[in-house]
């Protein structure tokens, strides 16, 4: 799962599935992988939109896995 997000973002295409998949993975995937290359995409696509803003504030208030905090 990490290697095909890893390929969102290095494919560089934005749509807004895209961005409501990776936020969803940010949000709910348990996997801390995952989580943490979620958050690597979105920075990596430059998606700077107030939700994405939101939900990286609130993941890293709750988020205890170092590998996500980095």
């Amino acid at each position: 799962q990490t290697s095909s997000i890893s390929a969102l973002g290095k494919i560089g295409l934005v749509t807004e599935q895209i961005v409501d998949c990776l936020l969803w993975a940010v949000r709910y995937e348990e996997s801390p992988g995952v989580r943490a290359e979620a958050c690597h995409t979105l920075k990596a696509l430059n998606v700077k939109t107030e939700e994405v803003a939101e939900v990286l504030q609130d993941r890293f208030l709750v988020e205890s896995h170092p590998l996500v905090r980095e």
